[in-house]
């Protein structure tokens, strides 16, 4: 049966739908990202545009990806099967480029050399966590978080049951095991890369004080429980010359990063964050030399280690939640970049992962002057700018249809019948008919 709708229940569908779009897209549709190269920037993923044949046999995973910046999304592949992945770091736009067949209708290029630093993943056929369940936005009633370094996101009934507010980013497990950096630090004492023990329900690497932890379903461990002693790391106070230095460095402004759904950029955080699926390959981009400015900005701090003590295999506090089959995923407390060690050893393990110590640049296209016109200011300004004699043949047209809408519904008025969508597409059909006798 058709559904059926009042006038006011149709302005009132087309009113919401124009919000929305104005909160997903109130930016320039008209610039592609392309030419700004490998850029953090909001992706989406075309599934209609993917190749069925793998481009790589290094990973399963890295296959039938396809990558458009919100441009594109909206002016080249509107039509077609959108993933919305939200940010990825170090990508370049796949539109009219050798990863698929046609051009980039904003910048008329085709079979452009795609660039070779883009990375895909199962995100990009709409799977998610490591679960691998696909995301549906209509049904999906869990929370989505995002791996900080991979870019993955899963759902958050995945994950250690750490309550929201008690961490700033998370770092999935698997990334964890990757990185010998996190494997030092995942859990430590005070350092503020915590670890959960779903088993005893204790919570690892908490650093005191910190208002922002509210593990409230979690334990801590004693004050009288037994540490291992390779463990036990003291507080030590930064020096004054490195602390002034890690501030300078330090900018944690993450209010202007994310543009999701709706949400306003203002209400997310660096939180939303999640993991990689097992198995999933990620190789990071060696940036030595940003890693190398940060090392000689700080040459003149105190060559004095600060990292919790280098162990075999991770911190003894990763290998007993690992042991026990638990999940490894390092949640990190607010302040998080403000507490790794920088001196000149410790530096050169963040080769690849500059990011961890100062947040990236986001590139964003700009606004959209026109974002909060309606539909029918945007065509009543087009309508203006036309040369008198088409605004004239266009007025003529619109009456000439208005007229004829009239008499196809003047019956059903007197039967009193109700308008339908049937209605509606059968009067739009004969319309079609009638243009095509005219040429």
């Amino acid at each position: 049966m058709a559904q059926e709708l009042t006038l006011q229940e149709v302005i009132d569908a087309q009113d919401a739908l124009e919000t929305e779009a104005r909160e997903i897209f109130g930016f320039d549709t008209t610039v592609c990202s392309y030419v700004e190269g490998s850029v953090k920037q909001s992706l989406w993923s075309c599934k209609t545009c993917s190749r069925e044949e793998p481009y790589s046999s290094a990973s399963s995973l890295e296959c039938d990806g396809v990558g458009v910046c919100g441009a594109c999304a909206v002016s080249c592949h509107a039509s077609h099967e959108l993933v919305e992945l939200f940010f990825r770091r170090n990508f370049s736009c796949d539109c009219g480029t050798t990863r698929m067949d046609q051009a980039c209708q904003l910048s008329k290029r085709k079979n452009e050399r795609a660039a070779e630093d883009n990375k895909y993943d199962h995100c990009f056929r709409g799977e998610f966590c490591r679960c691998g369940k696909p995301y549906n936005p209509e049904t999906e009633e869990d929370e989505m978080i995002q791996c900080y370094i991979c870019e993955d996101w899963f759902h958050s009934s995945c994950l250690p049951p750490l309550d929201p507010e008690a961490y700033d980013a998370l770092i999935c497990g698997a990334c964890v095991e990757r990185t010998p950096l996190l494997l030092r630090w995942a859990g430590a004492p005070r350092s503020g890369v915590l670890l959960v023990n779903e088993g005893t329900e204790e919570l690892y690497g908490e650093v005191e004080g910190e208002p922002s932890t509210k593990a409230t379903s979690l334990k801590r461990p004693a004050d009288d429980e037994e540490v291992p002693e390779e463990e036990v790391v003291k507080k030590r106070r930064l020096s004054p010359t490195l602390s002034s230095t890690i501030s300078s460095i330090t900018e944690t402004d993450s209010s202007k990063s994310l543009h999701f759904p709706s949400t306003a950029a203002s209400d997310i955080d660096a939180r939303s964050l999640a993991p990689t699926s097992p198995g999933t390959s990620v190789t990071f981009a060696s940036s030595s030399v940003a890693v190398g400015s940060i090392m000689s900005a700080e040459t003149d701090a105190e060559e004095r280690c600060i990292a919790p003590p280098m162990t075999d295999g991770g911190s003894a506090m990763y290998k007993l939640v690992k042991e026990k089959g638990g999940n490894v995923d390092a949640f990190l407390q607010e302040d998080w970049r403000t507490r790794w060690c920088r001196c000149s050893n410790c530096l050169k393990q963040f080769v690849g992962l500059e990011f961890l110590l100062k947040e990236e640049e986001v590139w964003e296209p700009a606004e959209d002057k026109d974002a909060h016109k309606s539909l029918l200011e945007l065509g009543s300004e087009a309508l203006s700018r036309l040369p008198r004699d088409k605004t004239l043949d266009g007025l003529r047209a619109f009456n000439g249809m208005r007229d004829r809408l009239m008499v196809y519904l003047r019956p059903l008025a007197e039967k009193g019948e109700t308008v339908t969508d049937d209605h509606v597409e059968r009067f739009f059909a004969m319309e079609k008919e009638r243009s095509k006798k005219r040429l």
